[in-house]
């Protein structure tokens, strides 16, 4: 295949690319580059920025009637000076094919990774066109796990495409507050992120903001770039953990399992951690505070030991998440839209009524008594729901994972529900067929199992959302020899400002095999709280 080099532009068999070589304008050891560089230092950090629209074709400083004049280069030299990466700036021909550049920046990432770059020290960044590029890209790129930084270019809290664009890696976004662009919380949310940014700011030059480089944005764009190559170092120099396979192929994670030792870990961020986030709790200080719940929660009268004989071993100390929610990262469930007020779950919800309709009635809420209806689904032993089945409670915290060519099942013990997930593709059923548990279908996304759910039953909606409109996102990890990550995105665009996700380390754990639970077969509860109802009922009567 013959190539020419025209320009900054290299055309193979009509498809123009922007290629290797560059010139170099900084020191020896880092530089800018117009171009992804000949040479590849697999120790060094790299960072491709994107321009905006108006910069496209032969004027680097040109200027908009709007927003005054886009200064690329001194763009350029302030996110270059003092960073320690490779900077990879190429000024677009006029009228750039969208896709084409992206495929550009997708054969870039690749190369860098293919010569030995670690994913953590690759940052895309880009300003409005050249942001949505770059996310068109960072999506393509989702499973590699490098940094992104998209600034000035979500609608409504997302930037749409068809189809829609799922990121992964860590993410940054910005925007100026005056600016007819916002929050991309909603793109956050639908990826699979590491981590998630946002910051707002406030200089009244709307989208012009980002025209010069201002210290407002350019000072916290470069710390999270610093930032984001730290932590994936840190994360890559962890021992890596090679998932096994079962006999046809796919990654095995097939086991009993608890996770019993969360059961005492506080659902959103606890107050005494306001303003931190999950990754700045030291494994030291986690230790200490694990002891501590577990000492507080003995000498509760509602604790664990009120339920001594039906209970699991009381094993808090062996708890290893400070809190659950993960995303959003401030570690709280998003506002309910207005609409949505009068179904809000209170906070002090019973955690195996979750996936009830409020208000909910029977023993939990002692009374009404006067037909089996009025009792919780707990209390007929009909379902915990999803992911109600799976989060820790006082008893029946074990689990079975079970695979089969095509197929996965989870075994719950308590209240012995058994879900069969299918991997072939298949679209769901019929939104006139609800389950309590939701339609599922799987597939793997590398070593992830990933589970997507929907057709939920009114009465056993997860916190009291929509059944019409909730769709819960459950990803499966296995990061050692006994450990799964369980994450689960709640998305019910009728009931939350945006999706979030909570997540529950599952842990290997043979010696506390599923029992059966006989809960239907052998509840008199119900029968006898009907009788008491009607003796008491006959006793004020006479």
């Amino acid at each position: 295949m013959r190539a020419r080099l025209i320009g900054p532009v290299l055309c193979v068999a009509g498809l123009a690319l922007f290629v290797a070589s560059g010139q170099r304008l900084g020191a020896a050891s880092v530089a800018i580059y117009d171009r992804l560089p000949d040479r590849i230092d697999a120790d060094a950090r790299y960072v491709v920025y994107s321009h905006g629209l108006i910069v496209e074709g032969d004027d680097e400083t040109p200027v908009s009637p709007e927003f005054g004049r886009y200064d690329f280069p001194a763009v350029k030299r302030a996110l270059f000076e003092g960073g320690g990466f490779n900077l990879i700036a190429p000024h677009r021909p006029k009228d750039a094919d969208y896709g084409q550049y992206v495929d550009a920046l997708v054969s870039w990432v690749r190369q860098l990774l293919k010569a030995g770059v670690k994913p953590g020290r690759i940052t895309l960044v880009g300003f409005s066109r050249g942001g949505q590029m770059t996310a068109s890209a960072s999506s393509r790129l989702a499973a590699d796990g490098i940094n992104t930084a998209i600034l000035a270019i979500c609608s409504k809290g997302d930037f749409v495409r068809d189809p829609p664009l799922i990121l992964g890696g860590r993410l940054l976004s910005m925007y100026e507050t005056s600016d007819s662009v916002g929050s991309c919380a909603g793109l956050a949310a639908r990826g699979h992120l590491a981590s998630f940014k946002e910051i707002a700011i406030s200089t009244g030059k709307s989208h012009g903001a980002f025209f010069q480089p201002l210290p407002v944005w350019m000072g916290p764009l470069k710390e999270w770039i610093a930032a984001a190559s730290t932590q994936a170092s840190r994360t890559a120099a962890a021992p890596h953990y090679t998932t096994p396979r079962t006999a046809w192929g796919d990654p095995d994670l097939q086991g009993i399992y608890t996770n019993k030792y969360e059961l005492n870990t506080p659902f959103e961020r606890p107050k005494e951690f306001e303003g931190r986030r999950i990754d700045d709790v030291a494994v030291g200080e986690l230790s200490e505070i694990v002891k501590q719940r577990q000492a507080a929660a003995v000498y509760r009268p509602d604790g664990p030991q009120a339920f001594m004989p039906f209970r699991d071993v009381f094993e808090i100390g062996k708890g290893s998440r400070p809190w659950l929610v993960i995303d959003p990262p401030d570690g709280h469930i998003p506002p309910l839209r207005p609409e949505a007020a009068d179904r809000a779950t209170p906070a002090d919800a019973s955690i195996f009524a979750v996936n009830e309709r409020w208000p909910v009635t029977g023993s939990e809420a002692g009374g009404p008594f006067d037909k089996v209806e009025d009792f919780s689904l707990y209390d007929r032993c009909i379902t915990r729901g999803v992911p109600g089945a799976m989060v820790p409670h006082v008893q029946g915290n074990s689990y079975q994972i079970v695979q089969a060519p095509g197929v996965v099942a989870i075994r719950y013990e308590l209240i012995h529900d058994t879900r069969i997930i299918p991997l072939e593709p298949s679209p769901h059923v019929g939104a006139k067929i609800r389950l309590d548990m939701g339609d599922a279908r799987g597939h793997w996304d590398g070593d992830t199992l990933v589970v997507e759910s929907r057709n939920f039953k009114d009465r056993s909606t997860y916190r009291n959302a929509m059944a019409g409109t909730l769709r819960l996102v459950e990803r499966f990890t296995r990061t050692a020899a006994g450990r799964i990550e369980w994450a689960v995105t709640v998305d019910d665009p009728s009931t939350w400002t945006r999706a979030w996700t909570f997540m529950v380390p599952l842990t290997a754990n043979n010696g506390e095999r599923i029992f059966e639970v006989a809960c239907h077969e052998g509840n008199r509860a119900v029968e006898h709280m009907l009788e008491g109802a009607r003796s008491a009922e006959h006793s004020r009567t006479n």
